[in-house]
């Protein structure tokens, strides 16, 4: 299973999801695993925080292939990691 990290543009939730994106060739990245995803934003955002205080804290979620939209990249407008970073 394939898992993404991503948050609703601008914060909206009723607005499509942006991804994170591996920044060879734009797509977004794909995690073997929940924890690859979470370790990812641990190394980025400096906190050591649960995948639940993220949503809550930063509004970025860990989500699997089967939430994701059928096409992952019709709506990756911007790389969510320079919000991060």
């Amino acid at each position: 299973m394939k898992w993404y990290v991503g948050r609703f543009i601008n914060g909206i939730c009723l607005n499509d999801f942006e991804y994170v994106l591996d920044g060879k060739d734009g797509e977004p990245m794909e995690y073997p695993d929940k924890w690859e995803a979470l370790e990812f934003l641990k190394n980025n955002t400096g906190e050591d925080l649960t995948a639940l205080e993220y949503e809550e804290v930063y509004g970025y979620y860990i989500v699997d292939e089967d939430v994701v939209m059928p096409d992952v990249t019709r709506n990756v407008t911007r790389n969510v990691t320079r919000g991060i970073e």
